[in-house]
């Protein structure tokens, strides 16, 4: 009788438990790529190039392209067209993607208004050798 009124609770502790980890991990996996991608940017690459070694980078995260922002800026903070990779200006490439989880934490995530992340990687433009 009591493992019938406890076991909805302890499977709802454990699969909470395992989806945070998961959640924890789309966070790690994501905060890398952005990294990368900018870091790959900060080199002279052209956007393509950035989305794909952010998209290559997180295999798991289910990114579309409309994720990935990709904005380049002086050190003064104006705002300069996509292609124009002057050296020391500041590249940031950010990444917004879902929270995918398997337990009704995602719903109370989702009702708390936390059903996405941001993640933001800010390299300064590298000069051409």
């Amino acid at each position: 009788m009591e493992f019938t009124l406890c076991l909805p609770l302890l499977l709802l502790l454990i699969f909470s438990i395992v989806d945070f980890g998961l959640i924890y991990y789309q966070l790690l996996e994501v905060s890398n790529a952005t990294r990368t991608g900018a870091r790959v940017g900060a080199q002279r690459k052209d956007d393509g190039h950035i989305r794909s070694v952010v998209d290559e980078y997180s295999p798991h995260s289910h990114l579309t392209p409309e994720n990935i922002q990709i904005s380049v800026t002086t050190m003064a903070g104006d705002e300069l067209p996509s292609g124009n990779r002057q050296p020391g200006a500041v590249l940031t490439v950010t990444v917004a993607f879902p929270i995918e989880g398997i337990t009704p934490l995602r719903g109370l995530l989702n009702m708390a208004g936390l059903n996405a992340y941001m993640i933001r990687s800010a390299y300064r433009v590298e000069q051409s050798s």
